[in-house]
């Protein structure tokens, strides 16, 4: 795809069409009469409220942690340096700018970001013609209603809502073969948490072929951030990934309930196995991307499966990270409403986010699981492992029958 081409890609993006339900010069064209749609109503609505809420509300839980990296910038310290609790990249470094200007900027912009991405996902799953409307409803109430979003963005001003945002609109210009913005997107999510490195393999080859113009764009953008970094920072930055190597396995994750109190390894006299996720993780990775290259799965239906294998041994099992699992699996339902296999893998996804949804409104009324709900923390990882697995299953199920069809067609 030539420059011109892309730059018309972008365009449309930024500037929509007549009947386009979704925008991005969000306050300009709402007050358009054909803006004036439910859907944008709800939204512009649920963010004044958001920022209403962050003005009024505490900084609190992760986000004080960020102030901390942000004030360790502005004073000139090296915000990685050793015995830091900053575990994230540079990028995230850069915000400290912005938190110059506004302590609460930083919080705004998380919590915007996500609040734009679900307006994006709410219109594209609008547009489908489920035949069973009480689903399609669900699917919109999931969206509007993110626990993940009100709880630990909004409440708690987690960052993850940006991350997540840069990769779905990675995600979405690399549909449309837009691989400039897709590499910078998808760079600089990795820039800010390393979590979306694992999905360059199966992107970086597609349909048996290597997309070189998003993989060189990608290796560039990465490249020249690396470079910076190093240059403002010298090799600090590995203290961070000392630091993230180094913590102990988190609630959701199945190695949190390994070394609980109720878990089975205490009957062998073992206590903690957290070492092995890290392997785990990255053989999960390895085998997703030899399984897309031989058997040329779909980019999409790949990175999913990357994903679900790498949260599904991921020590750090924290809810806000799931909202790029969240957000990715509302985009692949938009993508593919026509396929033979929607209706099965469509059940599975939708029991899967009522899971996560719930189970984030759980953490909540049950004081973070402490103190009397303490139980909950040590078992709770073992029934979203099962979750994880019936939703990697049904991937796993519909790319290898879309392989066969295929094969059969051939």
């Amino acid at each position: 795809m030539d420059i011109i081409n892309q730059g018309e890609i972008l365009w449309d993006f930024l500037n929509p069409a007549e009947d386009s339900d979704w925008f991005i010069p969000y306050i300009i064209v709402f007050f358009e009469a054909k803006f004036m749609n439910r859907s944008t109503r709800i939204f512009f609505i649920s963010g004044l409220m958001s920022i209403l809420m962050i003005l009024v509300l505490d900084n609190t839980f992760d986000y004080v942690e960020y102030e901390k990296h942000w004030n360790d910038i502005l004073s000139g310290r090296n915000p990685w340096y050793s015995g830091s609790s900053n575990a994230y990249g540079p990028l995230h470094n850069l915000l400290s700018f912005l938190y110059y200007l506004s302590p609460k900027g930083p919080r705004i912009l998380f919590v915007l970001s996500a609040f734009f991405t679900s307006f994006f996902l709410y219109n594209r799953i609008n547009q489908l013609d489920l035949k069973e409307n009480g689903v399609l409803k669900m699917f919109l109430l999931l969206i509007i209603v993110n626990p993940i979003i009100w709880i630990f963005f909004v409440v708690n001003g987690c960052n993850d809502g940006l991350v997540a945002s840069m990769l779905i609109f990675g995600i979405y210009f690399y549909d449309k073969k837009c691989y400039l913005m897709a590499a910078f997107l998808i760079s600089l999510s990795i820039l800010y948490k390393y979590i979306p490195l694992f999905i360059l393999p199966v992107l970086f080859v597609n349909n048996k072929e290597i997309k070189w113009k998003f993989a060189f764009f990608t290796f560039l953008f990465l490249v020249i951030g690396s470079a910076l970094t190093y240059y403002i920072w010298g090799d600090s930055i590995l203290n961070m990934i000392e630091y993230t190597a180094s913590r102990e396995s988190k609630i959701l994750s199945i190695f949190r309930y390994l070394r609980g109190e109720y878990s089975f390894l205490k009957w062998f006299g073992v206590s903690n196995v957290d070492f092995l996720s890290s392997f785990l993780v990255l053989i999960s990775v390895a085998i997703v991307f030899l399984v897309q290259l031989f058997f040329n799965w779909n980019y999409l239906k790949a990175v999913l499966v990357t994903l679900l294998g790498v949260y599904l041994f991921y020590k750090i099992g924290h809810f806000q990270f799931y909202i790029i699992i969240y957000f990715l699996l509302i985009y692949y339902l938009s993508t593919e409403e026509n396929s033979v296999n929607f209706d099965f893998i469509k059940g599975r996804i939708l029991v899967f986010l009522i899971w996560i949804a719930f189970v984030t409104v759980l953490y909540v009324v049950t004081e973070g699981f402490y103190n009397k709900f303490s139980f909950i923390r040590d078992i709770i990882g073992l029934p979203n492992t099962v979750f994880l697995i019936f939703l990697l299953h049904g991937f796993i199920k519909i790319s290898a029958n879309q392989n066969k069809m295929v094969t059969e067609i051939e």
